[in-house]
């Protein structure tokens, strides 16, 4: 793995011709509609995807990032995109039903090269989309774009609107990513540190580890000040464990060799006396890092916080950079 490559130019197709399937994930973000965008007048793909979460189609501005995602796919896809309405709330029929839809493409042609825009999907769907992906395209080249916004809503003005999400659902592990805990072992939980507060503080007292290692966002962030507001988030929870519990090295925002690499070490320190956990709160891209952590050591568990309510009026606004990841197969790791 590498970290990700800055798109300057335009999105054309994996390997100079065309993609077998582009997937992505429309929502009430405008940055949602970012990769489609740059999809350059060379790019073709044979079949799309776009999925959507039930509970939000129809907030703020969803339709119309929809149908502008549905335009630039039909005019690049050799086939008419198809849209999957999927529920937050039920991740396993998420991957049931994208089993069957890519499944059913599989079976007219294997799928060689598929380009997800991971910008908007939700994390927990992110993940079983990712491991679908790699037991299922097997060799075949898999590229993540992830777009950037202009600015979080933990960046407004106001302190009323400096929210992502609010309450906690549950906190469970994802399908598939449960890991591997023996019995009467303790239990270490590893917290990326995002702009979630409340989040973080739930899945601590959810969890009741034993150990706990809380990794903090580094000094490369998407813009200035974002880490101060990762601290400032989680102040709470630092002062809570204090200093000896903080990982020495932040992590940068769009760090996902970083993650991994922290991820790798923790688990090794600890893997003969605890049972690992980790709560990926961070970045998006610092998800990806410990995506490919979990592909080397399965035993680790990814814990998930579903959020109550997302602030889909001004979770994000606008759009920034726009950058490329070339998912290497497993057997790489």
């Amino acid at each position: 793995m590498k970290n990700p490559t800055l798109i300057n130019g335009l999105v054309d197709p994996i390997d100079g011709s065309y993609d077998s399937l582009f997937i992505c994930c429309s929502s009430y973000e405008e940055r949602s509609a970012l990769g489609t965008r740059k999809l350059s007048p060379q790019y073709r793909a044979t079949h799309s995807i776009i999925c959507r979460a039930s509970e939000y189609k129809d907030k703020g501005k969803s339709l119309e990032y929809y149908e502008e995602i549905m335009g630039h796919l039909t005019k690049v896809c050799l086939t008419p995109p198809q849209t999957y309405l999927f529920s937050i709330q039920d991740s396993i029929s998420f991957v049931h039903a994208l089993a069957k839809n890519v499944g059913e493409l599989q079976d007219k042609n294997p799928l060689r090269a598929v380009t997800v825009d991971i910008s908007t999907f939700p994390r927990e769907e992110l993940l079983l989309l990712l491991r679908y992906l790699d037991n299922n395209v097997g060799r075949g080249l898999i590229r993540l774009l992830y777009g950037e916004p202009a600015k979080y809503a933990t960046e407004a003005k106001n302190e009323e609107d400096r929210w992502l999400t609010r309450g906690v659902k549950s906190v469970h592990p994802v399908a598939g990513f449960g890991g591997f805990q023996l019995p009467g072992r303790p239990k270490i939980l590893v917290v990326v540190l995002g702009h979630e507060g409340e989040r973080t503080h739930i899945c601590i007292r959810r969890h009741q580890p034993d150990e706990i290692i809380l990794i903090p966002q580094g000094k490369e962030q998407h813009h200035a000040g974002l880490r101060e507001i990762s601290d400032q988030q989680n102040q709470e929870v630092i002062s809570l464990y204090g200093e000896k519990h903080i990982w020495p090295a932040g992590l940068p925002s769009r760090g996902v060799i970083e993650t991994e690499q922290a991820i790798l070490e923790i688990f090794k320190k600890y893997r003969y006396s605890h049972n690992m956990f980790v709560a990926a709160n961070g970045t998006k891209l610092q998800l990806i890092g410990v995506y490919v952590a979990t592909r080397v050591f399965t035993e680790i568990q990814i814990t998930y916080a579903a959020p109550a309510v997302y602030n889909w009026e001004s979770y994000s606004s606008g759009t920034g950079f726009l950058w490329e990841i070339m998912l290497e197969p497993p057997f790489k790791d």
